[in-house]
């Protein structure tokens, strides 16, 4: 006889493969029938990605997406593979079957960016000496500065400073440069000057970034034409400082010998002409010296120099010799009683006589010997006169004083 049932069997979830089932069955008769069937369960689909690396892509990075779990399947991106490759970030999922149904799987893929590091305040950058600045670096995720710092900021003063920014994609080094802005220290040059009239001078201030002149000028550098004393105002960021300059008047130029005038060389002498009134001078000798020494007379120039122009002087000198003394009398050098002669002397321009006249004339009314010494600007010289005195006759007869008529007497 044939049986006829049936029985319903449920696969557990944790079975698949290959397995064997049994059958029992009692007759009518009571006769136990057995038998066995080979019974193949497939799995439901489970499908899931793998990845070949992190979930975070770098720039220029690729990443493998490799689903399992099914017999096949089909990407977001429209791919039938397994697995994909995949170079963007964004969310990828797969749907996975097989002959017993579907599943889905997804993934999120992250982006990271290479590190772009920036640091505050951009540099260059300037700060007053002594001073002390903050940098505070961005873009990336870790930092190490060349002070030894990994903090994001650092406070320090002027000099180079560099920091290595990472991320999970990279490294970069960036650099910034501190300068110090010393107090100004402002400098007029020339420090003085002299301005001859109608002339001006340039004044030049350096050390500073502005500038206040005490004529209003605004500028580094300005002209001036009167003299007097000029100061000025130097400022930058960290402060300012002042300085001054004096300015003033040249005169024109006037040329001067000394001695000056006519002057007499005596044969053998020397004289020392001196120049004044200048800075600078050249002789009709040709020395530049503003002194010289003459020994011949004639006549001597000198152009003086200054800064206000030049000027001429001259000088002349006059040859001399010592006196050539020369003694006349007006008249006889042999007096008579009551008379009187003129001595007069000649060849020199001071006379002294014996007799203490002191002109060059001598009025003589008594004998004897006198002398004068003459003088001039070249030495002395002497001369002499004897004066003799007449005295009035003596008158004496002698012989007989008695003669005969017609006879004579001596």
């Amino acid at each position: 006889n044939q049986l006829n049932d049936t029985a319903t069997y449920v696969p557990g979830n944790s079975e698949n493969g290959t397995i064997e089932l049994y059958f029992f069955a009692v007759s009518a008769c009571g006769d136990t029938i057995t038998d066995t069937l080979q019974l193949t369960i497939n799995p439901l689909p489970s499908v899931q990605i793998a990845l070949s690396g992190p979930d975070t892509l770098c720039n220029g990075d690729t990443l493998i997406l490799q689903g399992s779990g099914a017999t096949s399947y089909v990407w977001s991106t429209g791919a039938t593979s397994s697995g994909i490759t995949i170079t963007q970030p964004g969310t990828y999922f797969v749907i996975g079957s097989n002959t017993c149904g579907v599943d889905t799987a997804a993934v999120t893929i992250l982006s990271s960016p290479s590190p772009n590091l920036s640091i505050s305040p951009s540099g260059p950058h300037t700060i007053c000496s002594g001073v002390s600045i903050t940098l505070l670096v961005s873009g990336g995720d870790n930092y190490l500065w060349n002070t030894g710092s990994t903090s994001d900021s650092i406070t320090v003063p002027a000099g180079t400073y560099t920091v290595v920014g990472s991320n999970y994609c990279g490294s970069q080094s960036v650099s910034t440069v501190i300068n110090s802005l010393p107090l100004p220290q402002v400098i007029v040059s020339p420090t003085s000057a002299s301005i001859c009239s109608g002339d001006s001078a340039l004044l030049t201030a350096t050390g500073a970034l502005n500038y206040s002149w005490s004529n209003n000028d605004t500028v580094s550098a300005i002209y001036v034409n009167m003299p007097g004393v000029y100061f000025v105002i130097g400022s930058n960021l960290c402060g300012s400082d002042t300085a001054s300059v004096v300015i003033t008047a040249d005169s024109i130029v006037t040329a001067q010998i000394t001695p000056a005038g006519p002057t007499v060389l005596c044969s053998g002498d020397s004289i020392t002409l001196n120049a004044s009134g200048g800075t600078s001078y050249l002789w009709s000798t040709a020395s530049n010296s503003q002194n010289i020494t003459v020994t011949q007379p004639g006549t001597y120039y000198v152009v003086v120099s200054a800064a206000c122009g030049t000027d001429t002087a001259f000088a002349t000198i006059t040859g001399a010799t010592g006196p050539n003394l020369q003694l006349s009398p007006s008249g006889p050098i042999d007096l008579c009683a009551g008379d009187s002669v003129t001595l007069l002397a000649t060849g020199a321009s001071s006379y002294s006589w014996s007799n203490s006249i002191n002109t060059s004339s001598n009025i003589i009314s008594a004998p004897g010997t006198y002398w004068v010494v003459a003088t001039n600007q070249c030495g002395t010289d002497t001369a002499s006169i004897t004066i003799n005195g007449l005295h009035d006759p003596v008158v004496s007869i002698t012989g007989q004083d008695t003669i005969c008529q017609g006879q004579s007497v001596v």
